[in-house]
């Protein structure tokens, strides 16, 4: 095995997907920590769906909802967040192991 050659084509791999469009929930994900500190900090769900929407995204009011709930859900049961205090809100929390 050539190290450079498999290291050069998993570059160029990489680079052709940073091109491609990815979806607002993956888009979402990546954001997902800045998001709950916005909402932790007093943001309305409005606020920063505002400010989503200055940045490119198009979510309508519920389905950034529905989107949050589905982020929140996938970091409990994939341990990707702890959570303390007002769980029901996603706020006080707490990573431990950030997404690949």
């Amino acid at each position: 095995m050539d190290k450079e050659k498999v290291s050069a084509a998993l570059r160029d791999l990489a680079a052709e997907h940073a091109r491609t469009p990815r979806s607002q929930t993956a888009r979402l994900r990546e954001v997902h920590d800045d998001l709950e500190a916005a909402l932790t900090a007093g943001a309305s769900h409005a606020a920063v769906l505002a400010t989503l929407h200055a940045q490119g995204f198009s979510f309508t009011l519920r389905s950034f909802e529905s989107t949050l709930a589905r982020l929140r859900k996938e970091r409990r049961e994939h341990g990707w967040g702890q959570e303390r205090g007002n769980s029901r809100h996603g706020r006080n929390r707490t990573l431990t192991n950030t997404m690949p």
